[in-house]
């Protein structure tokens, strides 16, 4: 139906752009056309211009690495320690010229920009005003304002101490992350926040003592403003308590004081259905106070709807959706965001209310930002898309995030790795690795390092796909765990090393055996590595030192087999399990090829005290193979006993 009327509308805006066309060109003439001599341009178009020309390359790293490119950064961590490595600089250059002030005094810039001279500090009364106070509260210098407000000796007026109240409560007493420091607010924590954390504070209880003490519009505003600081940072109960306060004393309250409210319902009651006569009643209490419901009204009621658990929520959602379009309210990305959060991951309805987002959105204009919430569309749509296994939905969503500027409205490295994540999985789930690769290549490293669920459960989906399909990508998975530092998993690596000694078992005579070689023993250099660095103790696993050992020897590197055989027999203490029987013969049947008698001896050894029973058939092979010392034949005899000596008598007879 939806599609229908906008084929329509669309019919219809065309057919009215015909008509006027028709009338321009009819009573205009060619002539008349008038060029304007010159035309207006930003500052900044010819730079979005050359950039319009130039397009993306995924194997190139984020601009803010450029300045080392001996040392770009592969892994999370070292992206985050590179990024905040370098803000430190600014942060020690903004440091220096706050504590050194005196050396920072000129002005050349003009006009002056307050922004960049040192803050002014404020030690003794003669020096601070009201004015300079109200100044401070306005760049929202909390440290600051409130240093000058005690110099003041609180000697100001109600309509500032209001001002200052607020500033406490808009960023809960504490100092904000500098608007400069943009990698630092970019690797902060999820800035919605959960749980309580309001901050108690002395200031703040003092101030709202004195500002409820006054009567009229100040005390109002005291209480609506400690009431929506509460909500914001999760004291619900508390900012409940204030709530009933209020219509106890008649203490009127504010439109945005409502819309912190309904979020607040879901601790006021404990049913469902009364927390939704709550909000009806919310609702009629702002008509009553002529109160006018805006987009983020319709935020508060999805949100309260979405961590609701009844089970008519479709039709409640509508009626919201409804009421709120009847008075020409436009949803926003959060409000997308929480119809999303109504509808669960197994939901049916889910792909199709995706769908019915996109077709709107692809639409729209999306630089607007309205509220912190709207950050958290894109990913969980992106995690819709993947619970709904729709790939037509994942590149509708991908296509439109980077439409225009609409990347900035990912607001953090959390919200990016959630979105890159489902978009991975879900190209693992319904692509064939040939074609996951390239997707795969474009992603990472540079703009997304697979966290290592991730990267494991791309090697789970490779062990269960046709080992045909699987070789070409399983070496450049390698060496992305190598680089990832993934392999000090004992899961990843273990699952690396069966894809290529079993899955991916490359026939006697290909160059594969070569390459899987060169595989492991990068594998065993990072394992010998991360055994000297530990503080704990290191383990190895018996089944991926057997599988690297196989791999070497078919690779053609048996003195690189004896090294890591040797780990395995004769370090028992720090080895886990046992190697298998399959594994023991084809290493056994390497050493007799090889001729180092040495090796075959340790391996009978190592199948006895590990409980199997083919020393005997092993024990005549190595008699049969090599010319044995005394010393050797003694051991030989001592390890498979007495049948060795009536086989040798009958060899001899023979």
């Amino acid at each position: 139906m939806n599609s229908l009327r906008n084929k329509l509308s669309n019919r219809k805006l065309m057919q009215n752009g015909f008509v006027h066309l028709q009338s321009y060109s009819s009573s205009t003439s060619p002539t008349n056309i008038q060029i304007p001599n010159r035309k207006e341009r930003g500052p900044t178009d010819i730079l979005m211009a050359l950039e319009s020309t130039i397009r993306r390359d995924p194997t190139a790293p984020h601009y803010k690495y450029i300045d080392d490119p001996n040392l770009l950064p592969i892994t999370n961590l070292e992206k985050r320690s590179y990024a905040l490595s370098k803000e430190a600089g600014r942060k020690a250059a903004m440091w220096v010229r706050q504590e050194h002030a005196e050396y920072f005094q000129h002005k050349v810039a003009e006009p002056f920009i307050d922004y960049y001279a040192p803050r002014a500090v404020y030690t003794e009364k003669d020096n601070v005003s009201e004015e300079i106070l109200l100044n401070n509260i306005k760049s929202g210098y909390v440290k600051e304002s409130l240093e000058i407000y005690n110099l003041l000796e609180q000697n100001v007026k109600i309509e500032t101490k209001l001002a200052l109240f607020e500033l406490l409560c808009f960023y809960n007493s504490m100092e904000q992350i500098d608007e400069e420091l943009m990698e630092e607010r970019w690797y902060s924590s999820n800035s919605i926040l959960e749980g309580n954390n309001w901050k108690e504070c002395s200031d703040k209880q003092h101030l709202f003592h004195i500002l409820t003490q006054e009567k009229g519009d100040i005390a109002t505003a005291a209480y609506n403003v400690m009431i929506t600081g509460l909500i914001k940072f999760n004291n619900l109960v508390k900012a409940w308590d204030l709530y009933e306060e209020c219509k106890e004393n008649n203490i009127p309250l504010y439109k945005i004081t409502y819309d912190h409210l309904i979020k607040a319902i879901i601790i006021a009651k404990h049913n469902d259905g009364d927390r939704l006569i709550l909000m009806q009643q919310m609702y009629k209490e702002m008509m009553i106070n002529n109160l006018r419901p805006d987009v983020k009204t319709m935020n508060a009621s999805l949100h309260l709807l979405s961590v609701l658990k009844i089970v008519q929520k479709s039709s409640m959602l509508s009626m919201i959706l409804n009421e709120f379009k009847s008075i020409n309210v436009k949803p926003s990305l959060a409000s997308h965001y929480y119809i999303l959060k109504c509808f669960s991951k197994s939901n049916q309805l889910l792909k199709t209310v995706l769908t019915e987002i996109m077709d709107i959105l692809e639409n729209e204009n999306l630089k607007e930002f309205s509220s912190i919430e709207d950050a958290l569309f894109f990913p969980h749509a992106m995690q819709c898309a993947y619970y709904a296994k729709s790939m037509i939905l994942c590149k509708r969503l991908n296509n439109l995030m980077l439409k225009d500027d609409n990347y900035k409205l990912i607001r953090g490295n959390y919200q990016e790795n959630v979105y890159y994540r489902n978009y991975l999985l879900l190209h693992l789930k319904l692509l064939s690795p040939k074609s996951f690769k390239e997707v795969y290549l474009e992603l990472t490293p540079h703009i997304y390092t697979p966290e290592m669920p991730i990267f494991k459960e791309i090697l789970d989906s490779l062990i269960e796909t046709e080992s045909s399909e699987v070789t070409d990508i399983l070496q450049y998975l390698c060496s992305q765990a190598i680089l990832f530092e993934y392999t000090k998993s004992s899961v990843i690596l273990e699952n690396l090393v069966d894809l290529m000694c079993n899955h991916c078992k490359p026939t006697a005579d290909s160059t594969l055996n070569k390459s899987f070689a060169e595989i492991a023993l990068q594998f065993w250099t990072q394992m010998q590595e991360a055994n000297m660095t530990s503080r704990r103790g290191y383990t190895y696993e018996a089944s991926t030192l057997e599988k690297l050992s196989l791999l070497c020897v078919r690779g053609g590197e048996f003195d690189k087999m004896l090294e890591i055989l040797s780990t395995l027999i004769n370090n028992q203490n720090i080895v886990i399990a046992t190697m298998s029987p399959k594994g023991i013969k084809e290493l056994f049947t390497a050493c007799l090829a090889n001729g180092h008698c040495e090796a075959a001896l340790s391996l009978i050894e190592y199948a006895i005290e590990s409980g199997f029973d083919e020393q005997i058939s092993m024990g005549m092979k190595v008699y049969k193979t090599f010319q044995l010392s005394a010393a050797q034949e003694s051991r030989l005899q001592s390890l498979v006993g007495k049948d060795f000596k009536k086989y040798k008598l009958n060899n001899e007879e023979s």
